[in-house]
């Protein structure tokens, strides 16, 4: 099986402390090639209503 992508892509994470751990890394990955972000969503229901504050550069996205 493939993935496509390419740099257009949106991305929607599902997961728990995995997806967390996914986002950080795939932030900390845009900032050093200096692109924004491509994560549109992070989705995990039992924790609704709950933020992750991931960190880009020297802000953090929420």
């Amino acid at each position: 099986m493939s993935i496509l992508a390419n740099k257009d892509t949106r991305v929607v994470i599902q997961g728990g402390a995995a997806g967390v751990n996914a986002a950080r890394r795939m932030a900390e990955f845009c900032y050093l090639i200096k692109r924004p972000l491509n994560v549109e969503a992070f989705v995990y229901p039992p924790d609704a209503g709950k933020t992750n504050e991931i960190p880009y550069g020297s802000g953090l996205i929420a």
